[in-house]
């Protein structure tokens, strides 16, 4: 069988293919290896991964139990006054 060149409609246009070398990676939670995005258990500690993208992880609790009581105790201020 004889191979022709590809014609230039043939060609897929440069957004078309993803990019694979392209993968994102995130410091694993538990020992903080590089680890991809998408992988469900750390390959260096064997600590499930689970990153949060809520504003409030990593915080400590008494850090937002504080911050609720600061916005409660300024509303009820604020409702004293007027």
């Amino acid at each position: 069988m004889v191979e022709r060149p590809l014609e230039d409609w043939e060609y897929p246009e440069p957004d078309e293919f993803e990019d694979e070398d392209d993968c994102e990676t995130r410091a694993c939670p538990a020992c903080g290896v590089d680890v991809y995005e998408d992988i469900e258990q750390c390959p260096a500690c064997g600590e499930y991964v689970v990153f949060s993208n809520s504003p409030l992880s990593g915080m400590p609790w008494w850090f937002v139990a504080l911050g609720v009581l600061g916005i409660v105790s300024l509303l009820l201020t604020l409702t004293l006054l007027s």
